[in-house]
């Protein structure tokens, strides 16, 4: 972008976003009391880019909490999500939240919800949450969507790193490509494939469970599921779960992080949930929020959790952020994919139109999603220690990237971590 002119420091308000489009009750937030124009720059398409340091809030816009129709948001950039993981992990690191707000004539295009941290000596600007999402993006008004994507995405990050002040590197992980079916103008400098990709069902309107498994499973995977169910139900009483209350989210949250985490421990792969100030985050968090904008579900036999989930809802979409089995002895009967099959029956029941499945190149994935998506990490270096740490990322996404594409490098490397994993537990 070019032409550039800088403005006086002055105070200035911002609508809400969804008077940015729909001319609905066009009305004004509160001064944004913190905010100086000084660092507002224009360019020929006259887009105003503020910025807020040193809380979380998103100048005032409520419709963000609700998450509806007017922008395009994952529960990932929703800001109950990244209010509580600034103040349970994010404040725990130093983090200092920055949001950026992209601006055409008074109305919001764009918000960016950003953080600047501190790692190994570098100074990074980054996704807030980015650790603990699977998704990293703006948040983008509906009507600007096509404008929004012929920004100069590169230009506004330098000039809100800028602003920040001494960053080394910006990092934008796990971006879509495109946003709104538009192109993602984000995607800068530096750009990588994520290890993994994303996958989600989508269920075709007034479809019951039936038709959805015809057109989704053979007639020969269909009868090996009903056979594994039959095998299950034999041994006892089985149930499904749906906490009601946050106690019950709760505890189906603390037992689906432990079961995963043992999972990840035979297999020697590092845990991301090992750290007690995580495992508080999610708990918290997937418990206040049930009922509303998260859910939690758990598969028993007998009364005993043998298979668990959670994750997040809203506007008829499902996502499901962690799932995992603690049934030793019952892997002959799938207990994880019955749980997925309750939970596409009760998305069925309940009219959602997408289950998203989240990160993750798991086999049932694929055998269950119809839309599949690459994810991509994207760096700018601003300094020199900023480069080197850039040359550091890309390499090791490489090497990500090469394991995920290469099954028998991938299995000979969770051998290695297995038996280091064991060795580092016996001393």
């Amino acid at each position: 972008m070019d032409n550039y002119q800088a403005q006086s420091e002055e105070r200035s308000t911002l609508p809400y976003i969804r008077d940015c489009h729909s001319h609905v009750g066009r009305g004004m937030i509160e001064p944004i009391q913190t905010v100086a124009r000084s660092n507002l720059t224009y360019d020929a398409r006259d887009v105003g880019i503020y910025y807020r340091q040193g809380d979380s809030s998103d100048y005032g816009c409520e419709d963000l909490t609700r998450r509806e129709t007017d922008y395009w948001i994952t529960p990932f950039q929703l800001s109950t999500w990244r209010v509580s993981w600034q103040t349970t992990l994010g404040e725990r690191h130093n983090t200092r939240p920055i949001t950026a707000v992209l601006t055409r004539k008074g109305c919001i295009v764009a918000l960016l919800p950003l953080v600047l941290r501190k790692s190994g000596g570098l100074r990074i600007l980054t996704w807030q949450a980015g650790a603990q999402s699977d998704y990293g993006m703006p948040i983008v008004a509906r009507g600007e969507s096509e404008f929004f994507a012929q920004l100069n995405g590169e230009e506004i990050i330098r000039r809100i790193a800028a602003a920040a002040g001494h960053v080394d590197i910006v990092h934008l992980p796990k971006q879509h490509k495109t946003l709104a079916g538009n192109a993602n103008p984000f995607l800068v400098g530096s750009s990588i494939y994520h290890h993994c990709g994303s996958h989600a069902i989508n269920f075709l309107p007034e479809e019951n469970w039936e038709q959805f498994l015809g057109r989704q499973r053979s007639a020969s995977t269909r009868q090996q599921l009903r056979k594994k169910m039959r095998t299950l139900a034999s041994l006892g009483t089985v149930s499904f779960q749906i906490a009601g209350s946050p106690p019950e989210a709760e505890s189906i949250v603390e037992n689906c992080l432990s079961a995963k985490s043992r999972q990840l421990a035979k297999l020697g792969h590092h845990d991301p949930f090992a750290a007690p100030e995580v495992r508080n985050f999610l708990r918290s968090y997937f418990s206040d929020q049930v009922g509303r904008s998260s859910w939690a579900v758990a598969l028993k036999l007998n009364d005993k959790c043998i298979a668990s989930a959670f994750g997040f809802v809203s506007s008829g979409e499902w996502l499901l952020y962690q799932m995992a089995m603690d049934a030793d002895g019952l892997e002959h009967s799938s207990p994880g994919t019955q749980l997925l099959v309750r939970l596409m029956q009760h998305c069925i029941s309940v009219g959602a139109v997408r289950l998203d499945l989240g990160l993750g190149d798991e086999n049932y994935k694929y055998e269950w999603c119809d839309e599949h998506s690459k994810l991509l990490n994207c760096t700018v270096s601003l300094t020199l220690r900023g480069a080197l740490a850039g040359a550091a990322f890309k390499v090791r996404d490489e090497i990500m990237n090469a394991m995920a594409a290469h099954p028998g490098l991938y299995s000979a490397g969770k051998v290695i971590k297995r038996e280091l994993s064991v060795i580092t537990r016996r001393c």
